[in-house]
């Protein structure tokens, strides 16, 4: 009996030392928290709040156990009719580059044509790319010595000047040094008008739905309509979107008369903020074109508000 008893005692104190012990442990080398906890609570609520398909959520997630805010609105969105919600990352730079125009940079669009040779697609006005003579189509050869290959995108120098060798569009090959800074960012990049017969054709490449092209648009139909254009090329291959104001202003500057006072797009909220829902119209806007035809160029960069101006402005009968 006493050897039973004092085997119990001896039992019971190793289990407190070890008991003791493990809580240490516990207390020197606490569980790690999940770093992205925060941020992965507000996707949760906000999704909870604003997503127009909150009803298809499912309910038993814990937003915790996600390592990335992105893994966690991958397991939480409608995946059966919402193939873009997404999370982007952006210090302001970008909605300060739509409502001002201010952009930092060398102010070009880098991208390979069908021969995979790196090309500049696009090249701002008034930019310092511009400024140097960088212009639109010139196959880049080498920057700062290094040459250009297929397989990896050439990469200019965001922190000084570059040495960029180039052949034009005549294969004249050109070395030009070009230096990054702020710049204001027109998307306006060309405009014209060609007579071909009776006809008077407008054209224009439009990069960005910005603020600070608003004034430019209404000056470059403000012409097409004086000088009588009826047919209107509208290039929209590098613009990714932006504002639905711009939007609002252009559709209304190219659609016929019969879209005036009709719906360029609907904003449809969930039920809880259906009270927020409303019709965004096509004006009267004093500059709209009597058009014929209207014809748009895109690409798969096109994007955002370009895709809702060409579908919703086809969808009128031009005369």
């Amino acid at each position: 009996m006493m050897n039973l008893r004092k085997f119990n005692y001896i039992f019971l104190l190793f289990s407190t030392i070890f008991i003791f012990s493990c809580q240490q442990e516990a207390e020197e080398t606490p569980t790690p928290t999940n770093p992205n906890s925060g941020i992965n609570r507000f996707v949760w609520n906000y999704m909870r709040e604003r997503y127009l398909w909150n009803d298809k959520m499912p309910q038993n997630i814990n937003p915790d156990r996600f390592t990335t805010p992105q893994l966690l609105l991958d397991a939480i969105i409608f995946k059966e009719s919402d193939r873009f919600t997404s999370i982007v990352k952006d210090d302001g730079a970008r909605l300060n580059q739509i409502t001002t125009g201010s952009a930092a940079g060398y102010g070009v669009l880098i991208g390979q044509d069908a021969q995979r040779n790196w090309r500049f697609l696009s090249v701002f006005p008034n930019s310092p790319a511009s400024e140097a003579g960088l212009t639109r189509g010139m196959r880049i050869i080498s920057v700062d010595g290094k040459a250009t290959t297929p397989t990896e995108r050439p990469t200019l120098n965001t922190s000084a000047s570059s040495t960029i060798e180039v052949e034009d569009t005549e294969g004249k090959i050109r070395v030009i040094t070009a230096t990054p800074r702020t710049y204001t960012q027109q998307p306006v990049i060309h405009t014209e008008i060609r007579t071909v017969g009776s006809r008077k054709i407008g054209y224009i490449v439009y990069q960005s739905f910005t603020q600070v092209s608003e004034e430019a648009l209404t000056r470059t139909f403000a012409q097409f309509r004086s000088e009588g254009v009826s047919e209107l090329i509208v290039d929209l291959r590098y613009n990714g979107g932006g504002l639905v104001r711009t939007l609002q202003i252009l559709g209304s500057m190219i659609a016929p008369a019969n879209a005036i006072g009709r719906p360029l797009l609907k904003n449809q909220n969930n039920e809880r903020n259906s009270r927020e829902n409303s019709d965004i119209l096509f004006e009267n806007n004093p500059n709209r074109l009597n058009l014929n035809r209207v014809a748009f160029i895109a690409t798969g960069s096109s994007a955002s508000a370009s895709e809702i101006l060409i579908n919703n402005v086809n969808y009128f009968t031009f005369s």
